[in-house]
């Protein structure tokens, strides 16, 4: 029940992402989205930035199994500039 309570709360996060800007989503905002009770959020994450985190090293680790070759800084910078350019509104905090 645990993984799959998380699972719903990052896909809520990433629901809003594309609706609205980073710095604007609030924990409410999130717990209303996927139908659960604050008090479970806070269970599971201290705090937003907590989720924030989670969701970028889940992301990294996909990067790494998808780019396995990866041999050099450079090439490492590019997979992640194609990244943000593909990810760009959710990389944008202000919504433009």
């Amino acid at each position: 029940m645990s993984v799959l309570t998380k699972k719903a709360i990052k896909e809520s996060f990433r629901e809003l992402i594309e609706k609205q800007p980073i710095d604007q989503i609030t924990v409410r905002d999130i717990t209303d989205n996927c139908g659960i009770s604050r008090n479970t959020f806070y269970y599971h994450y201290a705090d937003m930035p907590t989720l924030v985190e989670e969701i970028v090293m889940d992301l990294a680790e996909e990067i790494i199994h998808c780019y396995p070759d990866i041999k050099s800084l450079e090439q490492a910078l590019s997979v992640g500039a194609e990244f943000i350019l593909q990810n760009r509104r959710s990389a944008n905090t202000n919504g433009t």
